[in-house]
């Protein structure tokens, strides 16, 4: 990171125009800049803000954050909630908890295992939808692969 950091014993704090925690953290992560990118587990939960955020490890928690992108291609195992411009779950992402997104774009290409909440311009699902999901979108669509166990509850805007 080009900015400060704040280590304590659990919990990491870091802000900079560029943010790249690469070891393990065994509490919560805090994060801000440009670009942020977790490549390490985390054992709680994990807080963000930025341009670009990448998550590619394990977040043994909820992960919460607000920015112009967000990709997670690591397992989440609490809940999702994201604000911000494009959401891109990986195809190898699995949230295990319920999830509540508000964007431009979101493309489900990995599992999420909770109930759900979407409220965007454009929605594409290509992953896995395991429960019930409302979608409030100017356009939905779900790809020939996808697979819905759940009810999908949607209405146009």
């Amino acid at each position: 990171s080009d900015g400060a950091t704040l280590t304590t014993s659990r919990n990491t704090y870091q802000v900079g125009a560029t943010v790249n925690i690469f070891e393990k953290i065994t509490g919560d992560v805090y994060a801000a800049g440009s670009n942020v990118s977790v490549t390490g587990d985390v054992g709680q939960d994990v807080v963000a803000a930025g341009g670009n955020l990448n998550f590619t490890s394990k977040i043994a928690g909820d992960l919460r954050a607000a920015g112009g992108s967000l990709n997670v291609s690591g397992p989440v195992d609490g809940d999702l909630i994201f604000l911000g411009g494009q959401l891109n779950i990986i195809p190898s992402a699995v949230i295990k908890g319920d999830f509540i997104v508000a964007g431009g774009s979101v493309n489900i290409g990995g599992s999420m295992n909770g109930n759900g909440k979407i409220f965007a311009d454009e929605v594409y699902v290509s992953g896995t939808l395991n429960k019930d999901a409302d979608i409030e979108a100017t356009r939905l669509i779900i790809e020939k692969n996808a697979v819905v166990n759940g009810k999908i509850n949607y209405k146009g805007k």
